[in-house]
């Protein structure tokens, strides 16, 4: 069963629609009458206009708008990758859990322009872990992951269907966390290596040619110990305008004497042929934890880290505050700012977008006690001013892991949303226009900045070697199509209070 709910510039979403609240079958039975208005002012003693999102019938103009969920009858689904598609949709990669509780297996949807369904994919035989996904050249795209054992990386078609895959086995236990696409139209597959529990994982970096055929494949001890104490997990990579690759990730650090963790950002440089040029490590001298959501390639060369840190505290409770750092391509610090809304408790950065005017665009998530969870955007300048910030709510707790700039210079945010304790998660996406705006449930921002003393810090150069892989094929389940079920519009309507004169 798949279930499907939308937040979007759509009224009426056709059939198959269930409106929650009785309210909004009063305003959709009035919808015709409404029909080519935007706001419509009910006038009184108090109040004001109740807002009424148009029904969108012109693909063009619902592109640029819409706030929706997908997901599947009883289990958790979540979105890792979005992938823009020539045809001014979207397919998001994500995984569930509906075939296994141990393994997150690939869930990939496809949505037109104005957010609808044109197919769902599951691929389940239970033993399958999502790592993310690349576009091809022909349209399709790779999705790369792990098995029980070993790395996949699987070529799709445009309709999610199988075409080929292949395996590479290094003898220990290997996982692919992200794959990254390279300028010479081949990948890059960041995972990791151990020989099984409790032994150190080890970082691992794969290069591929287009086909698939491995180039170079090389570890690197920048140990995690999955049982705690210190250790460091690789997770982001970008590719450096010199042909080469930034790594970057978190570290933790555990004094038994103390019993304190403390936390900071690992970056590593490496070379074309995946030796390592330089490391840098990144805290919070003031605070101490600081952590990585993503990294961002700057036209001027340099990258930009966006990620979250502690800004203070409000009694035992600390707080929490989006962190943006720029460095040069050398790794010198240019400037770090805090960004918080006023008045809430958290905030935290997940993903960056370098804009066509030189700025970017953050999204992560904010927290506050009363209200949980929503997605947070808020676009910057080249200096890291703020120059606008919204929040979006869809009704539950909303987390954004991804985004990307649309072909109209909007932007898509993605990732998942649980409507309440009871209730299992779903892919959450949010289409806006350039300025983020063009959604129900969206509210501007009162963002407050700081500038934090960032230390950034070279390390020792970190120890790597050859890791020798057997490549081979693997029988990848085909694409088991999903079917939508449900369509729902879930709206908060302010109406206003209309009083009756004598």
């Amino acid at each position: 069963m798949f279930r499907y709910s939308s937040q979007s510039s759509c009224l009426n979403q056709g059939t198959g629609k269930r409106l929650r609240y009785s309210m909004l079958i009063m305003v959709a039975m009035l919808a015709p009458v409404m029909s080519g208005w935007w706001r419509i002012p009910f006038t009184g003693a108090a109040g004001g206009p109740a807002v009424v999102c148009q029904a969108a019938t012109n693909g063009a103009a619902a592109g640029t708008h819409f706030h929706r969920s997908y997901g599947l009858a009883g289990s958790n689904e979540r979105v890792i990758t979005v992938l823009p598609t020539s045809d001014n949709g979207f397919i998001l990669v994500g995984f569930t859990n509906r075939n296994s509780p141990w393994y997150l297996g690939p869930y990939i949807v496809k949505v037109d322009g104005v957010g609808s369904v044109r197919w769902s994919r599951t691929y389940g035989d239970g033993n399958k872990g999502t790592g993310g996904a690349v576009a091809a050249a022909d349209g399709g795209f790779w999705l790369a992951g792990s098995t029980d054992r070993d790395i996949y990386l699987v070529k799709m078609d445009a309709d999610g269907n199988v075409q080929r895959a292949i395996t590479y086995d290094g003898g220990a236990l290997e996982g692919a966390g992200t794959i990254l696409a390279t300028s010479d139209g081949g990948f890059l597959l960041v995972g990791s290596t151990s020989p099984g529990y409790p032994s150190p994982v080890q970082a691992l970096m794969v290069k591929l040619d287009g086909s698939g055929s491995v180039q170079w494949s090389r570890t690197y001890e920048v140990f995690y110990y999955p049982n705690g104490g210190t250790g460091t997990s690789l997770s982001s990579a970008v590719q450096t305008s010199d042909g080469g690759f930034l790594l970057g990730g978190n570290r933790t650090v555990y004094d038994y004497r103390t019993g304190q963790y403390t936390y900071s950002i690992i970056l590593l440089k490496l070379n074309a042929d995946g030796t390592v040029h330089q490391g840098w490590e990144l805290t919070n001298p003031s605070f101490g934890d600081i952590s990585l959501g993503n990294i961002g390639i700057t036209t001027d060369g340099g990258v930009l880290l966006v990620g979250t840190t502690v800004v203070g505290a409000n009694g035992n409770v600390r707080d929490d505050d989006m962190l943006a750092v720029k460095l040069d391509s050398a790794g010198n610090l240019q400037w770090s700012r805090t960004y918080g809304r006023a008045g809430v408790l958290d905030e935290g950065g997940t993903a960056v977008v370098q804009t066509l005017d030189g700025g970017f665009l953050l999204t992560g998530n904010t927290y506050n006690s009363s209200s949980g969870f929503d997605a947070y955007m808020l676009k910057i300048d080249g200096a890291g001013n703020v120059q606008w910030s919204r929040t979006y709510d869809g009704g539950g707790g909303e987390s954004i892991t991804t985004a990307v700039m649309a072909a109209d210079g909007g932007f898509l945010l993605a990732g998942g949303t649980w409507p309440d304790s009871t209730a299992y998660d779903d892919m959450y996406v949010v289409r806006t226009d350039d300025l983020g705006e063009g959604t129900c449930n969206s509210a501007p921002a009162t963002t407050v900045t700081a500038t934090p003393a960032i230390a950034v810090q070279t390390f020792g150069v970190v120890d790597s070697s050859p890791a020798p892989l057997t490549v081979g094929t693997t029988a990848f389940p085909s694409a088991i199509p999903e079917t939508q079920t449900e369509n729902r519009c879930r709206y908060r309507l302010h109406l206003p209070l209309v009083v009756k004169g004598p």
